[in-house]
């Protein structure tokens, strides 16, 4: 009886908790919602992550416009992202969706974005966590002025790994960009006699 009390009760939370996922997907049928239900479990099952903390990130991310039918896979690259960045998982979703909105990327560049935060983690002095709080810092700049995530990612490690916190490294490079991209500015214009184009041009 115990044991059936517990697992009625378990049944209910998930279903209290996924009721705020539902409020972003009405128009999905019921077979559908049934499918993301079933794969927060077995992402579960398959990372040890407890759909107590899923479900949230499985709302961040719908919220952040990844697709519910591309959901559960964009979640199991965020988890892999989490595990070895030893953060949680809606950190995780977090900066993820940072650079994919920032660059305008379609959710099948997850991956790619992913394994570009670990290599910077690697090479600099930072971590997964530091980096998704603070990308919002810079990547909205970077994008508008046509820099590669993966420029930005190595120039991030080479200033973090020299001592910088992220979240300074971060506001620099922002700062850099900007002066920079202002043909205005003493950089801008310095920049514009070096190279014989305007930044963005370059």
């Amino acid at each position: 009886t115990a044991a059936l009390v517990g697992t009625t009760k378990q049944a209910m939370d998930f279903e209290t908790a996924f009721a705020e996922v539902r409020t972003l997907i009405n128009d999905m049928p019921e077979s559908g919602i049934s499918q993301l239900k079933q794969g927060l479990v077995d992402l579960s099952k398959q990372t040890g992550i407890l759909t107590n903390e899923s479900i949230p990130a499985m709302y961040q991310a719908i919220s952040a416009s990844v697709p519910a039918d591309n959901v559960v896979a964009f979640l199991e690259t965020a988890s892999k992202n989490a595990i070895g960045g030893v953060t949680d998982l809606q950190t995780s979703v977090d900066g993820l969706t940072t650079v994919l909105n920032a660059y305008a990327m379609d959710t099948s560049e997850v991956t790619n974005v992913s394994d570009l935060m670990f290599e910077t983690m690697k090479r600099g002095k930072t971590t997964i966590g530091e980096l998704s709080r603070s990308l919002f810092n810079v990547v909205p700049y970077a994008s508008s002025s046509g820099i590669a995530f993966r420029d930005i990612s190595a120039a991030l490690a080479t200033i973090t790994a020299q001592g910088t916190p992220t979240s300074v490294a971060t506001t620099q490079l922002r700062q850099a960009i900007v002066e920079l991209s202002d043909e205005g500015a003493q950089a801008g214009k310095t920049f514009q006699s070096l190279a014989g184009k305007s930044f963005k041009e370059f």
